[in-house]
């Protein structure tokens, strides 16, 4: 009697509808197939008589490298799911998912093995693409957010977690704004916001807040990602760290600035110092006619100061305004600190106090002594002046070894500064204070650049100031 399905069975109309693959496949002796539905020739090339004809075309389809898997399943009657790859009859390799189900006899030996088989060949190597899009995502040098259509980020790759401090635990579920410093308009995110609503891409520069409190640059790409229907299903922010660069530029910039306006400062300096010699020349030559009784002599001794006091301001100007740095020496920065920061305490008026913090070894760099002792004086006076009645202020002087450089930092807990004042505390003439020049940073920059080093400055509205001069390690 025929067994197979095809011979007789009333389910075969349903089974030949199926798209996937179904079989049964004999056991006994002689082995083959006693049924295959009309969609095995759509997943393997080959029609349903070249299955029958050949009892081993089923074996002949999966790849070499995965028949001794096929050979132990089927030995063994395992029923379950499998994958397998299989060569089309043109040739082509595709993975099928394979779900075996063995038929016994009364005994409980295999007589038939059937079996649905699906082409996931697709869905496979979405799969795959998707793994390596994650992982290419991951390994990305720029920072990747993606977020849900309300804003709520959905991932962040590692690159985010090294720029922002955050870990995608601390990120995910929240809005972007929490990353906002305050330094960008509001605009700008209206225009952000309304840009990629739209469908289309925004670019531009960004400044956010670290986890830690400090500031940074981005250079960011933000886009909608559609469905294939063009419908919003998320955002996708590209984002890349352009802080050091942003600093570098604002650097040359102020170089840049600095030396113009020391070619002035020269030039005024030389100037008012022919005017002054004039003045003092004469009002010396005057002084000392006049008999000591004389009342006009105390006027002309305030004309004398006034012209001391305009001579030490053209001096200073001189000193901004040179390009040349003096003869360098070897010189210890931290003994040179500690020396200064004597007579430094002395300064320090209305209760306000300075605490030297060392080095623990000695810190050498090429330089003029007294250019450094010019930049101590003008650091610890400015952080004074910023210090309330009982503030205090902090020197001290830093070794990293990895970077090459001494560092010369004075700290204080006075009121900060807003970025705005920030940005322009190098700016020769520019002051906050009442009286002040607005020359001591500027000619603190000014010495620091001819010594191949540089300035930061760190501070925020109520939080105190830092100011840190780098000098290069001899």
């Amino acid at each position: 009697m025929e067994t197979r399905v095809e011979s007789a069975s009333w389910h075969r109309p349903l089974l030949d509808t199926v798209p996937d693959l179904v079989f049964r496949y004999r056991l006994a002796e002689p082995r083959g197939f006693d049924y295959v539905n009309p969609a095995v020739t759509e997943i393997t090339g080959y029609t349903p008589d070249e299955h029958y004809a050949d009892p081993d075309l089923g074996k002949k389809l999966v790849l070499d490298e995965d028949r001794v898997a096929l050979e132990r399943i089927l030995a063994s009657g395992a029923d379950g799911t499998f994958l397998l790859r299989w060569r089309r009859k043109d040739g082509q390799v595709i993975w099928v998912e394979q779900r075996l189900a063995t038929q016994r006899d009364d005994s409980g030996q295999p007589v038939a093995v059937h079996g649905v088989g699906r082409d996931v060949t697709a869905a496979r190597l979405s799969e795959r693409l998707i793994h390596t899009l994650r992982s290419a995502l991951d390994q990305a040098p720029v920072s990747v957010m993606l977020t849900d259509p309300s804003g709520a980020i959905e991932y962040v790759n590692p690159a985010f977690t090294k720029t922002t401090g955050y870990s995608a635990g601390e990120a995910i579920g929240r809005n972007p704004r929490f990353l906002q410093s305050g330094e960008v308009p509001a605009e700008t995110y209206r225009e952000l916001w309304g840009t990629i609503t739209s469908g289309d891409v925004w670019q531009g520069q960004l400044i956010n807040r670290r986890k830690d409190g400090s500031l940074f640059h981005e250079e960011a790409a933000i886009f909608p990602v559609l469905d294939d229907e063009g419908k919003m299903v998320s955002f996708c922010a590209v984002k890349e760290d352009v802080t050091e660069r942003e600093r570098m530029r604002a650097d040359h910039a102020q170089s840049q600035k600095m030396e113009a306006v020391g070619r002035m400062a020269a030039g005024i300096a030389h100037d008012f110092n022919n005017v002054l010699a004039v003045v003092l020349g004469l009002s010396r030559e005057l002084y000392d006619e006049m008999s000591p009784h004389d009342p006009r002599r105390g006027d002309l001794s305030d004309v004398l100061a006034a012209a001391e006091r305009g001579g030490a301001l053209a001096r200073q100007l001189l000193e901004f305004s040179r390009h040349q740095p003096k003869q360098p020496e070897r010189v210890d920065l931290c003994e040179l600190a500690r020396q200064s920061s004597r007579f430094l305490s002395r300064a320090m008026t209305g209760r306000r106090s300075l605490t030297f913090a060392p080095a623990s070894d000695p810190v050498w760099v090429l330089a003029d002594g007294s250019e450094l002792e010019q930049v101590l004086l003008n650091l610890v006076v400015n952080a004074r002046d910023a210090v309330a009645e009982g503030g205090h202020v902090v020197l001290s002087v830093e070794c990293d070894v990895r970077q090459q450089r001494a560092l010369l930092v004075v700290r204080d807990d006075g009121p900060g500064m807003t970025e705005e004042v920030r940005q322009r505390v190098f700016e020769p003439f520019f002051t906050t204070k009442p009286g002040g020049n607005g020359l001591g940073l500027s000619t603190v920059f000014a010495i620091a650049q001819r010594l191949g080093g540089g300035v930061e400055v760190v501070s925020q509205p109520g939080a105190g100031c830092e100011v840190r001069v780098g000098f290069p390690l001899a």
